[in-house]
């Protein structure tokens, strides 16, 4: 995990702006605050996303920060970080978890519905990278695990000039082992991945033998990043667990 995460904030110093847009970003970057606190690094928010429906944030932004990572866990959404946020912090990265809107408050995965792919998942993400944009004026990178990683493909294809990097980490781009779809999500790799035009960072463990997230699906991801400045596949092994 140490490994991976120099490797990720080595990406995030790269910092390249986006200059691709595929749909009306100022209309997508809209927020009004229901709630905002912050103290010192500390900081969380809830925002006015769309008609009835807000999304917490929540997580650290240090005062020397020179970007801020949006962070979608895997599973349901609900899940923390590891423990990687305060390693961020102490380089100089904002790591800020985006949470499920409360129209979902049992998580991303309630029902199977394949929200982490649609167009309201983008509305109500676009809201958070306009918020923190506004309130910070720093670069944003959007870090995704396992189904977080479809969350990170949504929003980078629809929002690419919003943003100046991607992470992708175990990221869903097979079906399971009935051959369907994880959650009625799509794949990853089924996005037009073409459209970004940030830093592609994908991220593996060589052990991993889940049938949705094979190692090999980081370099399917690389190659699809076709107009990506910079893009690297990183495959890791060993570690606990």
């Amino acid at each position: 995990m140490k490994n991976a995460i120099k490797t990720v904030l080595a990406a995030i110093a790269l910092l390249t702006v986006a200059d691709c847009q595929t749909i009306d970003q100022k209309e997508y970057l809209k927020f009004t605050v229901d709630h905002q606190y912050r103290s010192g690094p500390s900081m969380n928010a809830r925002l006015n996303t769309r008609p009835d429906v807000t999304v917490s944030i929540d997580g650290w932004i240090p005062e020397d920060a020179k970007a801020v990572v949006l962070w979608f866990p895997g599973g349901e959404g609900l899940g923390g970080n590891m423990g990687v946020d305060h390693i961020f912090v102490d380089k100089g990265i904002g790591f800020i978890r985006v949470q499920p809107p409360s129209d979902m408050p049992a998580g991303f995965v309630c029902c199977n519905s394949p929200f982490r792919s649609s167009g309201d998942h983008v509305r109500d993400v676009g809201a958070v990278i306009g918020y923190v944009k506004q309130t910070t004026g720093l670069p944003v990178w959007l870090m995704g695990l396992s189904m977080g990683s479809v969350s990170v493909a949504n929003v980078a294809t629809s929002l690419p000039d919003a943003i100046s990097g991607v992470v992708f980490m175990s990221s869903i781009t097979h079906y399971t082992a009935k051959n369907t779809p994880a959650h009625n999500e799509l794949l990853v790799t089924q996005f037009s991945l073409s459209a970004i035009k940030v830093p592609v960072l994908a991220l593996a463990h060589a052990q991993d033998n889940d049938f949705t997230s094979p190692p090999s699906g980081a370099e399917d991801i690389v190659q699809a990043a076709t107009h990506a400045p910079v893009k690297e596949a990183k495959i890791f092994s060993e570690g606990p667990n």
